[in-house]
Order: structure tokens, then sequence, then C-alpha cells
């Protein structure tokens, strides 16, 4: 069994230091200690900070979306990360290399680095290729490692290289945050990746859950949400876990919800509010076919969250180092000037 999770960042984020997931950690604490996985079981999830004593950063905030490898030891439940995404390089190429020696010296699998665009895991004699890539702008200012903005025919390609396999995924970071629904462009672009070969399309980055459809007797799951993050924004603590059986292609899912201590927790559809819900969630698919009506939606669920997250902050306050504090309000002050 393959088990596919959401967004997941092991590190305190840029609103949190000192309080935040990659805190927790350092201080003895398990964010997985809350999900059973059984024997056989193979998970795959989205690594969306640096594993790495390296930064090229002086800042205020060196030290996040960063956990240092000799803290990363708590992880028992991923075996698969993805590494083209958005964070993967916010402290530089030599610290983007770091974190792939931490996976493999920890026994973790990568996947969407340029070298390896694709990996095989196998599950009882069945070959799964996933192959994993980013759509999302990387504005570090650094060349991406990752394979990123692949063109069709690459893709193609890449599908073709691996159709020994007895199934093929492709795992994306793409879409715009927050919005519970992928916009006109991204469902051609997974309709295109079903034509050409691949079994399954999972995506990542919006942190909410967005719908899925099945497309000639093949799953698209737009958005799976976040596993492991900490943020105020309610959507944002519900995600799922999409597992694919592959000898039998059975695709089931489950609602996990992120509580205490930034766990993730499988949990009922009972107790996911009704909007958060797949039946709820499907119909939203298409909605907004033209591109100028679908970023006038998604400005308004952006500023729900910045509703919660100024709120959080705001909240927090008196939990800031007073070095940090200046630096992130300085930081603040600079973006909305420019």
């Amino acid at each position: 069994m393959i088990r596919f999770t959401g967004d997941i960042c092991l590190s305190d984020n840029d609103f949190d230091s000192g309080f935040g997931v990659g805190s927790t950690i350092i201080k003895g604490r398990n964010p997985f200690s809350d999900i059973l996985k059984r024997e056989g079981e193979i998970w795959v999830g989205n690594l969306e900070c640096v594993l790495s004593d390296t930064t090229v950063r002086t800042g205020y905030n060196k030290s996040c979306f960063r956990l240092t490898p000799n803290a990363y030891t708590s992880d028992r439940l991923i075996d698969c990360y993805c590494v083209a995404n958005n964070h993967i390089m916010q402290h530089g190429s030599d610290a983007y290399k770091e974190t792939l020696d931490t996976l493999k010296n920890n026994g973790k699998e990568y996947v969407g680095s340029k070298e390896r665009k694709t990996v095989v895991l196998c599950d009882e004699g069945m070959k799964i290729a996933v192959s994993s890539f980013s759509l999302r702008c990387d504005n570090t200012g650094f060349e991406p490692c990752y394979w990123y903005a692949p063109e069709p025919d690459e893709l193609k390609d890449e599908c073709e290289k691996y159709k020994e396999a007895d199934y093929r995924v492709a795992y994306i970071h793409w879409g715009i945050e927050f919005v519970p629904y992928p916009y006109a462009e991204q469902q051609k672009l997974a309709h295109y990746l079903i034509d050409i070969g691949f079994d399954m399309v999972i995506g990542h980055h919006p942190h909410v859950i967005q719908g899925f459809e099945v497309y000639k007797g093949k799953h698209i799951f737009y958005s799976l949400g976040n596993f492991v993050f900490n943020m105020a924004y309610p959507a944002a603590n519900i995600g799922l876990v999409v597992s694919l059986d592959p000898r039998s292609a059975e695709v089931s899912m489950d609602y996990v919800r992120i509580g205490d201590g930034f766990r993730p927790a499988i949990v009922d559809e009972s107790v996911v509010p009704d909007s958060m819900r797949m039946d709820s969630i499907n119909g939203k698919i298409g909605l907004f076919p033209n591109l100028e009506q679908y970023n006038g939606a998604s400005q308004a669920y952006l500023r729900k969250y910045r509703k919660s997250h100024h709120a959080y902050i705001a909240r927090s306050i008196f939990r800031y180092k007073l070095s940090f504090l200046k630096g992130m309000i300085s930081n603040f002050l600079h973006e909305r000037m420019s």
C-alpha cells in the first residue's frame, strides 16, 4: 500500500520562530506520533523545509524553514519525500544538497531533484513510479536544483521511461494557495498527464484540500492540503491521505486533522466541516474557467487566510524574541512598501 500525504514542514516558519514545528521536534516531540504505520505501507510526502546546518541567510529568519540534521530523528513515518517545491531552496543550493544527504543518511528516498525526477517504489513485487516536479515560482533568488516547470514533451518522455512500471503517479507542486479548487489550466494539464500514460495525479502546495475527479478511469487529486504545518487558518488544518493498492488498483482516501503539537491524526468525515468535505469541494472544479474570475476569487481566500494569520501573530506577540520581532516587522514593512 502506497499512502500519499500533502505538505510537511518540519521546521519553524517565518512567523513562529521558537515555538513552531521545528522547536517541538528539537524538544523531542514526534509530529507523526498520532499516525499508525502498518507493516508494508510506504508513505510519501512533500518536504517544505530544509534539513541542513548550512544557510546563505544572515537575517533574523536564518533558521526559518530549516531544521538541523541532528534534530531530524523522529521521522519514522515518511519513506519518500518530494524535494521539488518553493521552500526547499530557501537556504541555497548547498543547503538543498545537504537536505538530500540528510534524507539518504536517514534511510529515506527522495524525488523531484534534477537528477532524480522519478523514483520507483516497490510494494510486494509491484513497481510504482512516482514522478515529481514543481510549477510554483521559486522566489528565493536561487536557480532551482529541482525539476521545475517541465515542457509537455519532457513530461511525456519521463513517463515513457517507466512504461514497464505497474503504476505511474505524477506528484506535483502546483496551484494557488488557500483556494479549494483548481484553475482551468491545472485541469487541462492533469488530463494531459493521464492522456500520456500516468495512472494517477496528486497535487500539493495550496495548503487546503481541493477536489478530485476521475478522468478516463484515473484519479486526479488536485491538492491534499497540509499534513504537518503550523497555520492558524482552519481550512489549512484539514488534509487528505490518499492510499493506492497497486495490486487491485483500488484508490481510497482518509481525512486528517492537525491537532495539538502540530500532529496530524486520521479522523472520521463526520468531524470535518461540510465546506471542507470532498463531496462539497468536488462541485467547485471548473467553477471559474475564466482566469480573471479565478484570480478574483483567489484574492478573497487569501484575505481570509491573512486575517487568521495576522490574528495569530498578534496573539503570539509576547512569545517572540525581540530581535526576531524587529526583523519580522521590518520585513513586513519592506514588503508593503515595495
